[in-house]
């Protein structure tokens, strides 16, 4: 009786023994998944701060090329309005040399109408 309670000691001490093994085997089974979960996640991460670096730098050059294009068109249009203003001020010299040969013109006939009017 000793020996069959012996015995049974035995066999529930391995079994014991086999589920702390089985606990542990499960144990490492899960971590290694956590691990390769975490890996999953970090490599996820990665590529996700690598794709939007990219869209970063793709918006900057489009900005730039934007920001060049408008600089190009807005010292276009500068140009363009100091060309009208020049020729604005040239029309404004012309008319004003025409308007001033009028006047001469206007005061010699006066004058003239007077020296008629005096013989």
């Amino acid at each position: 009786s000793a020996k069959s309670e012996i015995l049974t000691m035995d066999s529930v001490l391995l079994t014991m023994h086999q589920e702390e093994q089985s606990e542990a085997q499960a144990l490492k089974h899960f971590e290694a998944s956590e691990i390769e979960a975490m890996s999953e996640v970090q490599t996820s991460r990665a590529r996700q701060a690598q794709e939007l670096e990219a869209e970063e730098e793709a918006a900057k050059s489009s900005f730039q090329a934007s920001k060049a294009a408008w600089s190009g068109r807005a010292e276009d249009l500068e140009r363009w309005a100091h060309a009208l203003r020049s020729e604005a001020e040239r029309e404004e010299r012309s008319m004003q040399t025409a308007l001033d040969r009028a006047s001469e013109e206007r005061d010699e006939v006066q004058r003239l109408q007077g020296e008629v009017a005096n013989s």
